[in-house]
């Protein structure tokens, strides 16, 4: 079983998952399951998908399931919010602080889940931005902590709102928020996972960002050289954006434009996704983990 080149499923209708993975078996791989959290507004869908996510252990086992992620930015989500409706101070880390521990109470009922299936060497983690894995509170501390052996940290420099950021520093700024992520979570003995990350080749409905970040086919295969190589072909383990699924539909027409893939199954804007020009070298960031790399969609 190859655990090592995991794809990546986090859609919110699991039955999607249920119709993978006997692909995902013949070919001898592994998935990442995302179960939704939302907060404490949407315990009726977690236990909805808790539910669909054991029918899929019951039909299929979890010999093919690597992780499984619970949640996705649920911490930057508040702070999106609490800024739309300037909450600051102890009211917004107190609904941090809420948040994280629902979270950690739905990791637990995952975990309880997966051992009531024999499931047990399947780990539970959760998925973060790079400002939230390394705002170093006492939540987020036992947030980290409560990941089974890795978090998941997806960084977009794109919709780095306020960072200098432009093609040139896009890498350079990939690998520091990501660097400095690390440099908390090894602390906690936990690696990282790249749950995400990619450059958009057009700009039809992007509501914020940098106005210095350009969205196009040539900034997008820059990036791609510079970072999805890095996270694919290298020593690391990460998922790039092809967020299209098998029937050639669309999660959201936003992440068209950061698919390196189209509808057809085909390299977007004839990108060159074959990272010959690539190889390691001294400048392969240290903090990427020890696993192999991956492809998949959020």
């Amino acid at each position: 079983m190859d655990h090592s080149n995991p794809t990546l499923d986090q859609d919110s209708v699991i039955e999607h998952l249920i119709g993978a993975l006997p692909a995902i078996k013949n070919h001898g791989l592994a998935v990442v399951a995302g179960v939704y959290s939302g907060g404490s507004g949407y315990w009726g869908r977690f236990i909805a998908e808790l539910g669909a996510l054991e029918r899929v252990l019951e039909v299929h086992g979890c010999s093919n399931i690597a992780v499984v992620n619970v949640g996705n930015n649920d911490l930057a989500a508040v702070s999106q919010h609490s800024s739309a409706n300037s909450v600051t101070g102890e009211a917004l880390w107190n609904e941090k602080n809420q948040t994280a521990d629902i979270l950690i109470r739905q990791m637990n009922l995952v975990r309880r889940m997966l051992r009531h299936h024999g499931c047990c060497d399947v780990p539970v983690t959760h998925t973060e931005s790079a400002a939230e894995w390394s705002d170093v509170q006492q939540y987020v501390v036992q947030l980290i902590e409560s990941c089974d052996s890795f978090v998941m940290l997806e960084d977009q420099p794109y919709w780095n709102i306020g960072d200098t950021t432009n093609m040139s520093g896009a890498y350079e700024s990939f690998r520091y928020r990501a660097g400095e992520v690390f440099g908390i979570t090894k602390q906690l003995q936990r690696d990282v996972w790249l749950a995400a990350t990619g450059w958009p080749r057009a700009d039809a409905d992007v509501p914020y960002r940098n106005t210095n970040n350009l969205a196009n086919a040539k900034n997008a295969q820059d990036y791609f050289n510079k970072v999805g190589c890095q996270v694919l072909g290298g020593k690391g383990s990460g998922f790039y954006h092809s967020d299209w699924l098998a029937d050639g539909t669309l999660r959201t027409p936003k992440e068209a434009d950061f698919s390196i893939f189209n509808a057809t199954g085909e390299p977007a804007d004839n990108m060159d996704l074959s990272c010959s020009g690539w190889q390691a070298n001294a400048e392969t960031p240290d903090w990427l983990p020890q696993f192999a790399g991956g492809s998949g969609s959020l």
